[in-house]
């Protein structure tokens, strides 16, 4: 594992946000995407890449497209 440069953190920072927007818990996304809680915090604090098909579930239910999550564009 690497250390998290800028844009791992705000990926995190993004995916944390979508989290707490839907109201679900660490835990309640990660069995919705089908990862251990641990690797949903890596992700949140941007200490973990997500791949794609992560990244997919991730959007889909949090409500947000794809770039929103990687990229920081509005959705």
């Amino acid at each position: 594992m690497s250390t998290p440069n800028k844009s791992d953190r705000a990926r995190g920072a993004r995916i944390r946000a979508a989290r707490n927007a839907r109201g679900l818990s660490v835990k309640q996304l990660a069995k919705l995407i089908d990862v251990h809680w641990k690797h949903m915090y890596a992700l949140e604090q941007g200490k973990h890449r997500p791949g794609l098909e992560t990244l997919r579930k991730l959007a889909d239910n949090l409500r947000v497209s794809m770039d929103h999550l990687d990229l920081g564009t509005k959705s």
